[in-house]
Parts: C-alpha cells; sequence; structure tokens
C-alpha cells in the first residue's frame, strides 16, 4: 500500500500541475482576445467620434469664435478698492485684466475696447502664416534654391582646391609600413 503511494503521489501532482497549467494558459487566452477586442473598439471610439468632436470644437471656438457673454458693471463699494494705481498700463486695471470676465466702469468719452471684435491670436497667426500668398511663398522658395545651390557650388570649388592627388603606393612599401608599427606595438607592450 505505501509503495502504491509513493508511485501515485507524484503522478496525481503532476497531473494536476498541467491542469493548472493548462487551465491558466486558456484565462490567458481569453483575456489576450477580450484585449484585442476592447483595443479595436476604442481605436474605433478614437476615430470616428473624438477626431469629429475635437474638429467641430476648434472650428466652434477657433473659427466661428463664439463669445461668452459680457457682464455688466455693477459700482457696488467692496469692487475695485484703489490705495494707490498700479504700475502698468493706465493703472486701474491689474497684471491679469480680462476685460469680458472683469467689467470695468464706463469710460468718459467712450468704452473700453471692444475684446470681442478682435479675432483670437491662433486664428490671426493661422491667416498670417500659413494662408500666405501664394506668389510670394513660391519666391521666397526660388530665392532659397538659388542661395542653396550658390553656397553648394562655393563648396565644390574649395572642394577642388582642397583635394589632393593621391599617388598609387608600391605594394612593398605598404608592406614595410605594417611591419614597423607591428614592430612598435611589440616594443610598446614589452616596455622595450
Amino acid at each position: 500500500m505505501a509503495a502504491f503511494l509513493k508511485i501515485s503521489k507524484p503522478r496525481i501532482v503532476s497531473y494536476q500541475r498541467r491542469q493548472f497549467l493548462s487551465r491558466l494558459a486558456e484565462t490567458f487566452k481569453e483575456e489576450e482576445a477580450h484585449a484585442n477586442k476592447t483595443l479595436y473598439i476604442w481605436k474605433r471610439i478614437s476615430v470616428w467620434i473624438c477626431m469629429p468632436v475635437l474638429g467641430y470644437l476648434t472650428w466652434k471656438h477657433l473659427i466661428v469664435g463664439e463669445h461668452a457673454k459680457e457682464y455688466e458693471y455693477f459700482n457696488w463699494p467692496h469692487l475695485r478698492i484703489r490705495n494707490k494705481p498700479f504700475p502698468w498700463g493706465d493703472g486701474d486695471k491689474s497684471l491679469i485684466h480680462n476685460p469680458k470676465t472683469n467689467p470695468c466702469p464706463p469710460v468718459e468719452g467712450g468704452t473700453e475696447e471692444d475684446v470681442t471684435d478682435k479675432p483670437h491670436p491662433l486664428t490671426e497667426w493661422i491667416f498670417a502664416n500659413l494662408m500666405e500668398d501664394r506668389e510670394e511663398k513660391d519666391k521666397e522658395r526660388w530665392e532659397h534654391l538659388a542661395a542653396m545651390q550658390e553656397r553648394r557650388r562655393r563648396y565644390l570649388k574649395r572642394r577642388e582646391r582642397t583635394t589632393i592627388q593621391r599617388i598609387p603606393l608600391d605594394p612593398m612599401d605598404v608592406i614595410k609600413e605594417i611591419e614597423a608599427s607591428k614592430k612598435l606595438v611589440n616594443k610598446r607592450d614589452h616596455g622595450l
């Protein structure tokens, strides 16, 4: 009986180990398949939903430029207490003053500059730099190309002046140079 237990116990353990490892491998395969499906879904969501939404929001806020409502100024005594003027600008507005959200009292002879009529700085930059005159851009490119060709011509001319005509070496001279360098290496290695 004891001999039977000694023989069967390792077999049972190895069978259980194999069964556990096969279940673990199946679990990993199922998780990998699930992960691939999820990745596929989120790629589609990001391409077909997020990108159009980002494009629309960019167009809405930068190109069309819908503006927030402007606030009305109320002359309450606890607002805008100035013991001394600010050292910048007209001395009445803070350094981070925003006329859209921080209304000011009416100015004599007119109103504060209307910021909402100004285009967004990014929009100004796009129109100034990316939507240039085609002829002007072509002219700049041709001038740059001509400058690069002139630079290349000067480089080749300078290279021609500095090149040295190579004289074919005698094979025996090459062998003598190799032997002489070996002797120097041997002397250096042996401390001679």
